[in-house]
Order: C-alpha cells, then structure tokens, then sequence
C-alpha cells in the first residue's frame, strides 16, 4: 500500500491533465459545479480551472489512469435538472443529489426523454489529454518565489517609479506596489497599447491611482458623516426619553 501511495504522488502532472470542452458553453456557477460532479464520478479531481472560453475548461485528476478513462469515454453527456426555486417537505434530502443539478450518464438519457420538466438542459463533454505545462504557468506569474533583492546598482530610476513614489502611501506594502519593472508591468501594458509612448502609459498609471485613492478616501468620509449622523439619532432619543 505504502509502495503504491508513493508512486502516484510522483504521476507527472501532463498524465494527469485533461482539457475538456463542453456544448453548450455553461451560463451558471452551478452548471459548472454539475460539470465538476460528472468528472468526479470517474475519480477525484485536484484542479478544476475555467478558462478564458467559457466553453473550456482544464483539469487535473489525482490518478493518471482517471484522466486516461476520461479521455477513453469521451463524449460523456448528462442531463443538468435544476433545483426548485419553491422549498417544499419533498426536497429537503436535496443535499445528497448535489445543489444546482443532476448529472446522469448518457446511458440512462434516453429513459428520461418522456419527463415534463420545460428547464432540463444536455450538457456534452468532449475531453482530451490536456497539453497545459503548469509548472510553467506557476513561474511566469509575477508573484512566484520571492521578492528579488535590490540590484547592485539600485533601484530602476523610471518615470512610472517616481510617479507612483508620489502617490503609494509609505507602508510596508510600498516598496511592492511602487515597483513597475520587476513584474513586467510596463511591458504589458505597453503590448497593451503598442502606439502610445511609455510616459503616456506611465502618467494614466499614477492618475488612475490617484482617482482610486481619492474614490476611497471618499467613500470613507460618506461612512463616517453617516455613523455620525447614526450618533446623533441616537442620542437625541435617549434625551427625549
């Protein structure tokens, strides 16, 4: 037991990984939670991440061989039935068939093709071994592994530097958050916006921080006139009283 337990933990992630693209895309969290439960009936999935496509979705089982007999019952379709919005003495078990829907195989579809409910949907799962290297999705973030150390040179003296040096509050979060080279920041932004010239993109930076800041600092004086009205309210009852 102990001999199989290690070798599975050491499965490479691309055996386990699958990409699975669903017709029609879903519209609900919980139809993509009924998408989850159908892929879990084969064995237990450690990730489960949406993608940009609605459509689409990448996966990891914790088993390579429950990727693999994903991948070998492709096509799967279930049917998705969603809960009730009325609370009656019949549904009060509905913690054991899942909230939001009832997946069911594509065996069984064809059995319940006679049944009067007008919101049943049919959901297809095309899945196919997954391609995604997530290690090197984990590295290119820009908060992977720690906070480089300042160069021996020092600091990049940039526009977009000094200009958020004048509005980022000086706390522990400011050596962060005034740091516009390290995360590629100003690269994307400008791949983003290739025709405008980098001070441009550096001044709409510190003026939409700025606005934010003002934004919040307003928000904060609206909350604090109102638990002040809140006070006064209060103790004019107690005097009347």
């Amino acid at each position: 037991m102990a001999q199989s337990s290690v070798t599975r933990a050491f499965e490479p992630t691309r055996l386990r990984s699958i990409f699975i693209s669903v017709r029609p895309a879903p519209r609900r969290l919980s139809e993509r939670r009924a998408i989850l439960r159908t892929l879990k009936r084969y064995g237990d999935i450690e990730v489960f991440q949406p993608l940009t496509d609605p459509a689409a979705f990448n996966a990891v089982a914790t088993k390579a061989t429950t990727a693999q007999q994903l991948v070998e019952s492709s096509p799967l379709q279930f049917d998705y039935v969603p809960e009730p919005t009325t609370t009656t003495s019949n549904n009060q078990d509905s913690s054991t068939t899942g909230a939001g829907g009832v997946p069911r195989d594509i065996h069984s579809l064809h059995k319940a093709m006679g049944s009067k409910s007008d919101n049943k949907q049919s959901f297809v799962l095309s899945i196919f071994p997954g391609d995604t290297e997530h290690r090197y999705q984990v590295q290119k973030s820009p908060i992977y592994g720690p906070w480089p150390e300042e160069r021996p040179c020092g600091p990049v003296e940039s526009f977009a530097r000094n200009a958020l040096t004048q509005v980022v509050p000086a706390d522990m979060a400011a050596r962060g958050l005034r740091d516009w080279e390290t995360g590629g920041q100003a690269r994307k932004a400008f791949d983003r916006n290739p025709h405008a010239d980098r001070s441009s993109l550096a001044r709409a930076i510190k003026e939409s921080r700025v606005a934010r800041r003002r934004e919040g600092e307003r928000a904060r004086e609206t909350r604090s006139r109102g638990n002040l009205l809140q006070t006064v309210k209060v103790s004019s009852s107690w005097e009347r009283n």
